[in-house]
């Protein structure tokens, strides 16, 4: 297997919201989850943190994405390679790598 493969299942995202201990300042943290898929038997789960948006939240459709090298950095103080973790860039996959996402084509009236 070449790459990262995310697969998004469903579109449902949660959203929590609380107050920060430190700053006193009321918080909103959008979560979706997702499958980190490296070639064993099963997808290893984790939660993508979505951005906040005067205009909504944008939760990914469902479907297999890889990440932007935009979103891969060096930390300058350990230099160690590290994802973004609130500015990861998902990019979906190519229709013909969907499998059971790919668009299907509509039936004719």
């Amino acid at each position: 297997m070449d790459g990262i493969r995310i697969e998004v299942a469903s579109a449902k995202f949660e959203t929590i919201k609380g107050k920060s201990n430190k700053t006193g300042k009321d918080y909103e943290i959008n979560r979706q989850e997702a499958f980190l898929h490296k070639g064993g038997k099963y997808p290893d789960r984790f939660e993508i943190t979505l951005p906040n948006d005067p205009l909504g939240v944008k939760p990914l459709s469902p479907g297999f994405y890889t990440l932007s090298s935009a979103s891969i950095m060096v930390n300058p103080e350990y230099r160690q390679l590290e994802i973004s973790r609130y500015d990861a860039e998902y990019v979906r996959l190519p229709e013909g790598e969907q499998g059971e996402y790919a668009v299907k084509p509509s039936k004719a009236a």
